[in-house]
């Protein structure tokens, strides 16, 4: 029996494309001419007061962006830029993007998020564009 491509545990995926206010949380990225080589990140369970950080990118660089999405798929309004980012009440899930305006985002090996119950969860980063 052949199994669907499904995303393995602990492993998060990069895709080419823009994250705009209407990608949902398991939408593709978009083609968004202002930042053709934008690249985002498939989605990860997240709650209120945890801490996604990779260390692999700077500690702060406009470029870099997670997106937080609640329960019903949507965007939060707030745009949290950095590389160490504490999830707002009501978030269930976050992606990691980087507009890559001058391509020199280099292609981060993991991503932590530390729980608000102190619990630890390292993400694999696996580039599929």
């Amino acid at each position: 029996m052949m199994k669907g491509r499904g995303q393995e545990k602990n492993v998060i995926y990069i895709d080419a494309g823009f994250l705009d206010g209407s990608v949902r949380v398991d939408d593709l990225p978009k083609n968004n001419p202002q930042y053709p080589d934008a690249w985002s990140t498939t989605s990860f369970p997240v709650s209120e007061n945890d801490i996604v950080k990779c260390n692999d990118l700077a500690q702060y660089n406009s470029e870099i962006r997670i997106r937080q999405y609640d329960s019903s798929g949507g965007q939060s309004n707030r745009l949290d830029v950095g590389y160490n980012i504490t999830i707002l009440y009501g978030m269930t899930h976050a992606r990691l993007m980087y507009l890559n305006k001058d391509r020199k985002a280099p292609i981060p090996k993991e991503l932590t998020v530390t729980h608000a119950d102190g619990t630890i969860d390292i993400y694999k980063i696996i580039d599929r564009r």
